[in-house]
């Protein structure tokens, strides 16, 4: 069972490069540090991003695991940005609140990375 999720897992990646869903329902109940670890990283690397379907699974089971579960966005921006980096954080709040995630589960935070080339979202739970 553990085998054919981990094939899954890979497959999921390679087919959605730029999302990085980091850790399971297991990893978050089972992780005594989940505010460090980003439950999903999107990474706005290419024109358009299908982070929507990641995004509300990795949500969802957050949800299952902790319904009274909070988020952390923190939208870190490469030095050089154009302001698609604001665009991008609004889309991926934008579509928590279609999920009907409540603005006030929601904290958002941004931080200049020079080390970046395109902007990430990480979400993380508290």
């Amino acid at each position: 069972m553990k085998m054919r999720f981990a094939c899954l897992v890979v497959a999921a990646l390679a087919a959605f490069p730029a999302i990085s869903v980091v850790a399971t329902r297991q990893a978050v109940a089972q992780s005594a540090d989940h505010t460090t670890t980003p439950l999903m990283v999107i990474r706005f690397n290419q024109p358009r991003i299908y982070f929507q379907r990641p995004l509300y699974n990795a949500v969802s089971r957050a949800l299952a695991a902790k319904p009274s579960v909070m988020f952390n966005l923190i939208n870190y921006v490469p030095t050089k940005d154009n302001g698609a980096a604001q665009r991008d954080l609004q889309a991926v709040l934008n579509t928590l609140n279609e999920m009907g995630v409540p603005s006030s589960r929601v904290s958002v935070n941004s931080q200049q990375d020079p080390t970046l080339r395109f902007s990430e979202v990480h979400l993380y739970v508290r």
